[in-house]
């Protein structure tokens, strides 16, 4: 008998993508960014520095996937993973890293719950809600009119959905019964595709002529899971629709019309304010004139170049870092396996400065 094999034993105290999510970040974060960080990433707030971190760690897919979470909720979170031993406190305030048994409880956690296929807060965050919108108030219009219901309480309130949705029934020249059906069959084919809850969740939330859906907590008490799960599953279901139809528009014509004008043609959105400095960029104006013209720090235009370099991959720095400290900062990141700008700085055999450093790990987009 070898005595020299060791077990080690895995307990599963992740129940929930919630925490998981956070676990997950602290992982990819490595100490590099405060949990607070983390909280603004999952509720979705569209800063720059926020941006950069999610496309930086390679988490962006959380993005804006728990809007309505509450600084207490991700703290209570990570006072539980800590607790358990899953992450260590590190000696900058706020700053954790993932212990072995944490990585270990996270793999099992997505063996058994995996994250769902297309799931990418990022991409499809500003457009998600009205797609959905959109969706369930044509579900419930041709629902009633099928069962020949003539006036019934719209389940989207704003007005603008309203309108969009009567002007498309009204350009719509097939049969109302007949447009029910290609919707059906359409939606079956769709989420045939996807894990039983998922299509459940999907379903349970769609209003008709004879019920109302259900909502996060109504479907997480039925389903025997927590609601914040059951939006995480949603958002997942949403995404891969999205992403699907989009991409296979002959096949789901009528699902597509929905969204296909709500996708935009940029690669990624940007803050409005780093639109702003883009065009300035594109008429040639110098990083200094921007920031005197739009009375900004010239650190927040900084931050708008390198979000502009994040979001277009063909975006020159060269105006900003010449080649040959491009490629040394590039090395020693590669090296040093880190994001810590200052750990890189020291390493540097060049003056370069941060906002360079950062410019740099933002073209290389996905180092470890």
């Amino acid at each position: 008998m070898n005595n020299n094999i060791q077990i080690r034993t895995v307990i599963i105290l992740i129940t929930t993508y919630f925490q998981a999510a956070i676990l997950h970040c602290i992982d990819k974060f490595d100490g590099q960014r405060s949990i607070f960080g983390i909280y603004h990433l999952l509720k979705g707030k569209k800063s720059s520095q926020t941006i950069q971190d999610g496309q930086l760690f390679g988490v962006s897919v959380f993005f804006a996937l728990f809007p309505d979470v509450a600084r207490m909720n991700v703290e209570a979170a990570v006072q539980g993973l800590q607790k358990a031993g899953y992450i260590k406190k590190l000696g900058a305030e706020h700053h954790y890293q993932a212990t072995v048994s944490g990585k270990d409880s996270l793999e099992q956690f997505y063996l058994e719950n995996p994250l769902p296929a297309d799931l990418d807060g990022w991409q499809f965050h500003s457009f998600t809600a009205v797609f959905w919108e959109r969706f369930t108030l044509l579900v419930q219009a041709l629902s009633n009119i099928v069962h020949g219901v003539k006036s019934f309480y719209p389940i989207q309130k704003n007005l603008n959905i309203q309108q969009w949705v009567k002007v498309f029934l009204k350009n719509e020249n097939k049969d109302r019964s007949d447009l029910a059906v290609t919707l059906y069959e359409e939606l079956v084919l769709l989420l045939e595709k996807r894990q039983p809850a998922e299509r459940d969740i999907f379903v349970m939330k769609l209003t008709g002529s004879r019920r109302t859906g259900y909502t996060n907590e109504q479907i997480g008490r039925m389903l025997g899971i927590q609601p914040s799960d059951v939006r995480f599953l949603f958002a997942g279901t949403l995404h891969y629709i999205i992403k699907t139809v989009l991409a296979n528009q002959d096949s789901y014509p009528l699902v597509s019309s929905l969204v296909r004008d709500l996708a935009g043609t940029e690669e990624m959105p940007l803050t409005n304010s780093a639109k702003v400095t883009l065009k300035y960029i594109k008429a040639g104006r110098q990083l200094s004139e921007i920031a005197q013209i739009r009375r900004l720090k010239i650190s927040t235009i900084e931050d708008h170049i390198v979000e502009i370099a994040l979001c277009y991959k063909d975006f020159s720095i060269e105006p900003y870092v010449p080649e040959g400290l491009e490629t040394a900062i590039t090395k020693i990141a590669e090296k040093l396996g880190t994001k810590q700008l200052k750990e890189i700085k020291q390493h540097l055999k060049s003056t370069a400065s941060y906002f360079q450093i950062r410019l740099v790990l933002a073209k290389m987009g996905d180092i470890a």
